[in-house]
């Protein structure tokens, strides 16, 4: 089983699991170790793991429920907007101590701007959030306007990538 490690190793602190073909099903079972109070992981890796947005209500229980998780790299799965909204939740959740998070090409789009700029008002321990969205053909210019305008008045830095899509950061001081 892929969480026994979480319940023989209290030393583990970084893990890192990229291109390993985990999907929503691998990643539910390492969240049920995570889950575990004894659990001391602190940095998780899973860029380019198959996971969906099915993936991150698992994802979103550990940033509400695991003490001491405190970076996490999602970049190259396919959360899209939905999945995005999903982790949103969990790190609005005044239990959540993730400081640092990246999700690089997960197709998410703009339209998750008003749940990001949620996630900055209300995280305090949230200090780097690293995130690239695609570009949605259904937008209108001036619904990239509002969001855009959204991101920059919450704090982000919004730049528009060369080839298109947008890129998306906040950093902050504790």
């Amino acid at each position: 089983m892929i969480s026994d490690p979480f319940y023989h190793n209290r030393s583990l602190t970084t893990l890192e699991l990229s291109r390993n073909n985990l999907e929503d099903s691998g990643i539910k079972l390492l969240c049920e170790g995570l889950r575990d109070p004894g659990c001391t992981l602190q940095w998780l890796e899973l860029y380019d793991c198959g996971v969906t947005s099915s993936g991150c209500d698992d994802l979103r229980s550990i940033l509400i429920n695991n003490r001491s998780l405190t970076t996490l790299e999602l970049s190259r799965n396919n959360l899209e907007d939905s999945g995005i909204k999903i982790l949103c939740e969990g790190l609005r959740d005044p239990g959540c101590t993730l400081q640092w998070l990246r999700i690089w090409n997960c197709k998410g789009t703009l339209w998750c701007c008003d749940d990001l700029s949620s996630v900055i008002s209300t995280n305090r321990t949230l200090t780097s959030l690293e995130i690239t969205l695609d570009d949605d053909k259904k937008m209108s210019e001036s619904e990239e306007r509002r969001c855009c305008e959204v991101l920059r008045n919450a704090g982000f830095s919004v730049d528009r990538r060369i080839g298109g899509g947008w890129d998306v950061s906040i950093h902050r001081r504790r």
